[in-house]
């Protein structure tokens, strides 16, 4: 797998995936309580799997529980499932609130398995934030990034905030912020796009 995830580095996009008329929304119940979500996100309509018969139509979204898919770990079977969606890169990421990056493969266009997407997602989900790429990315995301660090750690044993703001004078910690954090908070995929609306693939995560 040689695909690289880049967080959003600008503070706007070109707009994403808009909900399709009567789609159905996949969302989890403490993301229902977000104001204003991204164009496209939560989780409007996701993959059918293993259904020939809807494979074109991007907008239906599973009924079962195969959602949502933790990314601390991914059991085989869904690993099985996630194997046969073929998506385009660069994967657009979204959360519930922001569009937060994209997953690029060794090209441009590369054609890329969900399971190669969900285990991108899965091995930065514990990696340190480097402070290089986290000064790159714009305000707006960067005090996101922030929120996500102190919420998690809102409860730990050491001082959070401290914590950060040795973090953002440089120095290299073994509790400073992780790719959980980049990903805001998120833990779980609800919802894979292979084809959206705007013509490119997005993976919803909450």
């Amino acid at each position: 797998m040689m695909s690289t995830f880049i967080p959003q580095l600008q503070p706007t996009i070109t707009r994403c995936s808009a909900i399709a008329p009567n789609a159905t929304t996949n969302v989890p119940t403490h993301a229902q309580s977000f104001p204003t979500p991204c164009p496209g996100a939560p989780v409007a309509g996701t993959v059918p799997l293993n259904d020939t018969e809807n494979a074109q139509n991007p907008c239906t979204a599973r009924t079962d529980d195969f959602y949502p898919i933790g990314l601390s770990t991914i059991s085989v079977a869904r690993q099985l499932e996630l194997d046969t969606i073929v998506l385009t890169t660069p994967v657009h990421v979204h959360t519930p609130t922001a569009h937060i990056g994209l997953i690029h493969g060794v090209f441009v266009g590369q054609p890329m398995s969900a399971l190669d997407t969900a285990l991108t997602l899965q091995a930065i989900w514990r990696q340190p934030i480097s402070i290089v790429v986290y000064v790159q990315l714009s305000p707006h995301v960067r005090d996101l990034v922030r929120r996500a660090f102190l919420d998690r750690n809102r409860d730990a044993n050491f001082g959070a905030g401290t914590a950060w703001e040795n973090y953002v004078s440089g120095q290299s910690l073994s509790n400073g912020p992780i790719g959980r954090d980049l990903l805001l908070g998120c833990t779980e995929i609800w919802g894979i796009e292979h084809v959206s609306l705007g013509g490119y693939s997005v993976v919803h995560l909450a």
